[in-house]
């Protein structure tokens, strides 16, 4: 489940508008909070906040669970592979 969300999510570069919120000169690296919220809800998770001029962020920290999700998922299928690799090898 967390590996075809993952998949899903498409990092950007970016420059912040506001020098209250990260740096405007240098470019970013990271995802769009909106793009994460149709994966992640804000209703659902406490991924993606908004505050009242609505502004969305993301809590880049709440990425870390589901990462690790897919990490074990495609270290599953790894193993899978190699298993069947070593019989066909037999």
């Amino acid at each position: 489940m967390s590996l075809n969300i993952i998949e899903k999510l498409e990092p950007a570069r970016f420059r912040y508008i506001n020098d209250k919120t990260g740096d405007t000169e240098r470019w970013t690296l990271g995802l769009i909070a909106q793009e994460v919220e149709n994966f992640y809800p804000k209703e659902e998770y406490s991924m993606v906040s908004e505050d009242p001029s609505g502004y969305r962020t993301l809590d880049y920290v709440q990425l870390i669970a589901p990462m690790i999700i897919a990490i074990q998922e495609l270290s599953q299928r790894v193993k899978e592979l190699e298993k069947r690799l070593e019989n066909d090898d037999k």
